[in-house]
């Protein structure tokens, strides 16, 4: 009896897990794998697709490293396998790099820091390598370090990356306690750019200072502006609204 019951709810809750997760997908628009996912494998894809779309980012940037793992083509998967067996024979600087960023981009963070330390070494005139490395030591919790490579880079070229060098700057700023440089370099990132994230962390920083008066105008203007972002752009923005709303609900005026 037991095991009618559970086969007929798994009848009925398999579809529906499936027509909800495709719902979602056509709202926010995720990459368009997800599609295919959803899909092409029943049961376990949908499942998937929500511990990552929505589970995840209810608690901030955890699922970055899921999602990597998952993005990742299988092209992507291939180079790296190729790229470790070709450093165990020819070391070369351009391969580091490259390993580097493809690890950092599929989460592996703590195997990514030695790939692109050693590319670095090497090579000296260029920035890309330096960025990766950057990024890698913020998500290994590294800020201090993180400044010292980010803060040449986006002296040289505030635009470097479309703003996101000069945002992760500011965000490592704010990390490392240099809060009157990390709100200094927001306010130079939202000159050039409309990050969400970058609104949201300026707004937050300001209430931690004492200024709730610009934090509210940073924080409702956020929410505001989230509503006309176009659908790829709001899935990444969304936990950030949600700060804002927490925070704005927390302190009604």
């Amino acid at each position: 009896m037991l095991s009618g019951l559970l086969g007929t709810i798994s009848y009925y809750i398999v579809p529906l897990l499936t027509v909800g997760a495709l719902i979602h997908y056509f709202i926010t628009r995720p990459q368009f794998y997800w599609f295919f996912v959803i899909i092409f494998l029943p049961t376990i894809g949908p499942i998937v697709y929500f511990a990552v779309n929505v589970l995840a980012p209810l608690v901030g940037a955890g699922g970055n490293v899921v999602e990597g793992r998952v993005a990742l083509t299988m092209d992507q998967r291939k180079r790296i396998r190729e790229l470790q067996h070709k450093i165990e024979e020819t070391a070369l600087p351009y391969d580091y790099a490259e390993l580097g960023e493809l690890l950092y981009r599929r989460g592996d963070y703590a195997k990514a820091e030695p790939m692109l330390r050693r590319a670095t070494e090497q090579i000296q005139d260029e920035v890309e390598p330096r960025y990766w490395l950057a990024l890698t030591l913020e998500k290994l919790g590294k800020p201090e370090e993180t400044v010292k490579l980010l803060g040449p880079i986006v002296e040289q070229d505030p635009r470097y990356k479309f703003g996101e060098a000069y945002l992760a700057y500011a965000r490592v700023l704010a990390q490392a306690g240099h809060k009157d440089q990390a709100l200094a370099a927001f306010a130079q990132v939202l000159k050039q750019s409309t990050f969400t994230e970058a609104r949201v962390r300026y707004g937050l920083l300001l209430a931690e200072t004492g200024d709730e008066v610009s934090a509210r105008e940073q924080l409702e203007r956020a929410v505001r502006e989230a509503r006309d972002l176009p659908r790829h752009n709001l899935r990444a923005a969304r936990p950030y609204v949600r700060q804002a709303k927490s925070w704005l609900s927390a302190h009604r005026g």
